[in-house]
C-alpha cells in the first residue's frame, strides 16, 4: 500500500532507531469532512481544499506502524478540545498516547 508524507517520516525516524516519535500537525480530517485541511490542498499534485480525502487510509498507515514498532513511543501532540479525536482502532495501542501542546512543551522541555 502506498505511505502519506507523515507516515513515511514516522517511518523513517524507527527505521533510524529513535524510540520516542512525537507526531506533530497529525490533526487528521476529523473536525470538518467536507475540507481538505492539508496545507498543501489546492496545488499540484493535491487534491482541491474542498475536496474530502478522508483518513481511512492515513490510520490504516500508521496503525501499522505503532504495531511493528511496538518498542516505540509515539506521542500524538493535539491542541486542547481535540483530545477526543482519537481515531478508535489507535486506542488499543499500548506504544502510543497522545499529549496538549503545553504537556508537550514541558515534556520535551522546550
Amino acid at each position: 500500500p502506498r505511505m502519506n508524507c507523515g507516515a513515511t517520516a514516522t517511518y523513517l525516524a524507527c527505521f533510524h532507531g529513535h524510540k520516542t516519535i512525537y507526531l506533530y500537525g497529525f490533526d487528521n480530517q476529523t473536525t470538518n469532512p467536507s475540507i481538505n485541511n492539508n496545507v498543501y490542498a489546492g496545488t499540484e499534485f493535491y487534491a482541491p481544499k474542498d475536496e474530502n480525502q478522508g483518513d481511512a487510509h492515513w490510520i490504516e498507515n500508521m496503525s501499522r506502524i505503532f504495531k511493528t514498532y511496538n518498542d516505540v513511543d509515539f506521542v500524538r501532540v493535539v491542541q486542547s478540545g481535540m483530545e477526543e479525536e482519537m481515531p478508535d482502532q489507535w486506542r488499543w495501542f499500548r506504544n502510543f498516547r497522545q499529549l496538549k501542546l503545553w504537556d508537550f512543551i514541558r515534556e520535551a522541555d522546550i
